[in-house]
């Protein structure tokens, strides 16, 4: 069959999506097995016009930013609020919109905008256009629907499992991944997670029938692999010099983002020097997605900031060496159990402390050491444990390396092509 690989332009600063979708296309292009594997590329445009000047020509704008650029949520409120304002002031008001007109506002605009970026459709259509594909095989958040059979990947489905975190809520984003999701997976022929839980979610949460969910696991991300199999690129004086790290050290490398729950994390570090007299600094790295002031200063409330270093988005040859030279990684993020973060540890054997979040133990196994992500207390014994016990720390990096081994990321395309086998022969009913 022919595949179409489809993927969506993002910026590297995402995180785990950028890195899943890069690693994931230079696999399965490498090795399409017996079928035949092709590219598909949608380039989302971005509004190139200034948002203050509402009176500006609809037309123009459209010209300038493209479809979407007018459907912007944020331009649009950004809009209507104007026109509010004026009206009211014209009328000998103050100007001032009312919350609740406001908020209803903002949830209209928002319901209407989760159908697929117009731009993207339109880029996406004429790419798959004439290509004759069997199959298209999503590897995006937001999949784009045509008269294409399809495989998608669910990540997670966290909007429905946690729906107060804002970065899955607010701001429309609540709509928007339902719009997006709950048509993908019912629509699919293969929906693909990568635990048993994800997998029972799309199945409660959407009524998809269960044999159209398989579960594949995440593969460890390839230039962990390739980092981690050649002479480091950074050596750890270099690392220390520059980020004036000093004596043993915890790595976080996790996005901004509220469920990433640096607070807690950073709680749970004071209670490892207060109760447990063990002064380890904290390694922060990624980029800021609005959380990042607020981490900020609860480590200075929390008397850390000598203690905490903010690397920011940094260069892989960094995140390497950080992986490398750290006394563990301490992962405890609200979401899961499907993250990649821990299989990159084990390829580079960092010992790691991960959320016990259902399904870890089914991922990791006894690789990782479990902790209660909501409480600091747990965190910090769970760091401990690592101390106390050398040899317990070295047989968890050895049980993780081998961990990282078997979740290669050729292992992962090759259970992919199975499903592309077992729906040849369905395909081959219509032209």
């Amino acid at each position: 069959m022919k595949i179409g690989l489809c993927v969506i332009d993002m910026p590297a600063s995402l995180g785990g999506g950028y890195v899943f979708r890069e690693s994931l296309a230079q696999a399965a292009l490498a090795n399409p097995g017996r079928h035949t594997i092709e590219l598909v590329k949608a380039r989302p445009r971005q509004p190139k016009f200034d948002q203050s000047s509402i009176g500006a020509s609809l037309g123009k704008a459209v010209r300038r930013g493209g479809v979407a650029s007018v459907l912007n949520p944020a331009f649009l409120k950004t809009g209507v609020r104007k026109v509010a304002r004026k009206v009211l002031r014209s009328g000998g008001g103050s100007g001032s919109v009312e919350p609740q007109v406001r908020s209803y506002v903002d949830w209209a605009i928002e319901q209407k905008l989760t159908w697929p970026n117009p731009d993207v459709v339109r880029d996406f259509d004429a790419d798959v256009r004439d290509r004759n594909f069997d199959l298209l095989w999503f590897n995006n958040i937001e999949p784009i629907h045509i008269g294409v059979p399809y495989i998608y990947n669910v990540f997670d489905l966290q909007h429905r499992v946690q729906p107060w975190f804002p970065e899955v809520s607010d701001k429309g984003q609540y709509r928007l991944r339902e719009g997006s999701y709950s048509e993908a997976v019912r629509r699919a022929a293969f929906v693909v997670t990568s635990s048993e839980e994800t997998r029972e979610q799309v199945s409660l949460f959407y009524g998809v029938p269960s044999d159209r969910i398989r579960v594949i696991p995440f593969p460890t991300p390839q230039p962990a692999t390739d980092a981690a199999a050649v002479p480091p690129k950074m050596s750890e004086a270099e690392l220390r010099a520059k980020h004036g790290i000093k004596g043993p050290y915890l790595f976080y490398p996790a996005q901004f983002w509220p469920h990433k729950n640096h607070i807690n994390l950073l709680r749970g570090l004071k209670v490892l020097r207060e109760k447990h007299g063990l002064e380890h600094s904290m390694v922060f790295t990624g980029a800021d997605h609005g959380n990042a002031d607020f981490v900020k200063a609860e480590a200075r409330s929390l008397g850390l900031a000598d203690k905490v270093h903010f690397a920011g988005f940094i260069s892989y040859d960094e995140v390497a060496a950080l992986y490398r030279h750290a006394f563990a990684m301490t992962y405890v993020t609200f979401f899961g159990p499907d993250n990649l973060p821990p299989l990159e540890a084990f390829a580079f054997g960092c010992p790691v402390v991960l959320s016990d979040i259902p399904g870890i133990e089914k991922l990791f196994e006894d690789a990782v050491v479990p902790v209660n992500h909501r409480d600091p207390s747990s965190i910090a014994a769970g760091v401990k444990r690592l101390v106390d016990d050398p040899a317990e720390r070295a047989r968890r990096v050895e049980k993780g390396k081998l961990i990282a081994a078997r979740n290669s990321m050729p292992n992962y395309v090759t259970q992919v092509q199975a499903l592309f086998d077992e729906f040849e022969s369905v395909r081959r009913c219509w032209p």
